[in-house]
């Protein structure tokens, strides 16, 4: 979608009473889209950055550092961490690096006893 298409899907979105997610996964992907993340207002929309390379399958935790460097307002943006968290220290990094929230998908899916895995990721 074009940054104009996006805007128009967040405007409906919040006439629904959604908030999307707006992932990316490259740095030219965020660069046409960081305009959008939280506009016209913050409620419309989250960034969501996904760990897994599209083309290679391949998953670098990386990522999500390297793109919220990228923004201007990283502390006032949410940040959805997504793909490749496994263990505590993952989420640990993540969340040092500044994403506020983790999308865990395979790990929980992967793992025998669902709530042990989630006591581990996210002990209190």
């Amino acid at each position: 979608l074009t940054p104009q298409q996006m805007l128009d899907m967040l405007i409906l979105a919040n006439e629904l009473n959604l908030t999307a997610v707006i992932e990316v996964h490259e740095a030219d992907e965020l660069m046409q889209m960081r305009s959008v993340v939280g506009f016209p207002h913050r409620r419309y929309s989250v960034l969501g950055i996904n760990n897994r390379n599209l083309h290679t399958q391949q998953i670098d935790l990386g990522t999500t550092a390297r793109l919220i460097s990228l923004l201007d307002d990283a502390s006032e943006t949410v940040v959805i961490s997504e793909s490749g968290l496994r263990t505590r220290e993952d989420v640990l990094r993540i969340q040092r690096a500044g994403a506020r929230a983790v999308l865990i998908g395979e790990t929980f899916m992967r793992a025998d006893d669902i709530a042990a895995k989630v006591r581990e990721l996210f002990p209190t």
